[in-house]
């Protein structure tokens, strides 16, 4: 699902890039670069939730979007850590054995602050809240 995301998200990126320059350029460069932070940010809220919390699937987008938009900060430099871990491989490939553990630690450091505001108390002495 993810992979569809992406390959409908680039070709529309295409289309976009294709036409000429202008007003209407500019603003479908900045809708498709909003949607794909917005599907960037959920995806990086909903894993975590999904292996805290058992919710349904619905559920956990409307909480991922919640989170989105509360801790707007952490999301912001969530996202660049994505970012620059995926640039990294994709310029220096022999990183992809370092980097994704690097960005993972860095991303569980924000991730942690946010969602044990949303554990509860009998919850947080385990060991994935310390």
């Amino acid at each position: 699902l993810s992979l569809a995301g992406v390959a409908v998200f680039y070709a529309n990126y295409i289309f976009t890039a294709s036409m000429k320059a202008g007003g209407l350029q500019l603003f479908m460069t900045a809708v498709y670069g909003s949607m794909g932070f917005l599907a960037l940010s959920l995806a990086c809220y909903a894993f975590p939730v999904l292996s805290r919390c058992s919710m349904k699937c619905f559920a956990i987008l409307r909480f991922s979007l919640e989170l989105t938009v509360r801790h707007f900060p952490y999301t912001i430099l969530m996202v660049i850590i994505v970012i620059l871990s995926v640039t990294v491989m994709w310029y220096i490939p022999m990183t992809v054995f370092i980097v994704p553990a690097a960005g993972t630690v860095l991303f569980s450091f924000c991730m942690e602050k946010v969602l044990i505001r949303y554990t509860p108390e009998s919850e947080k002495g385990k060991w994935y809240a310390e």
